[in-house]
């Protein structure tokens, strides 16, 4: 079970840029989230940690909503 996605790209210019992209798209489709970050010589440590916690924490929230979402519709069918 996959809970989201992290890619890391080392530089925004590279192929992995392209690959990202592909990337992004399959997961709006299987609604996964999904970051993307973009590492260089001048990438700060104290955004890095915001969007790392940030994303950990609405990844612990949906899979919290799914689970309450599961145990309403077991509840609605007894």
């Amino acid at each position: 079970e996959i809970d989201g996605v992290v890619f890391l790209i080392s530089f925004a210019c590279g192929p992995d840029s392209l690959i990202s992209e592909l990337i992004m798209r399959d997961m709006k489709v299987v609604r996964l989230p999904f970051l993307e970050i973009t590492m260089d010589e001048h990438s700060g440590e104290a955004g890095l940690l915001t969007r790392v916690e940030s994303f950990v924490e609405m990844v612990r929230r949906k899979k919290k909503k799914l689970q309450l979402d599961s145990k309403k519709k077991e509840t609605i069918k007894t």
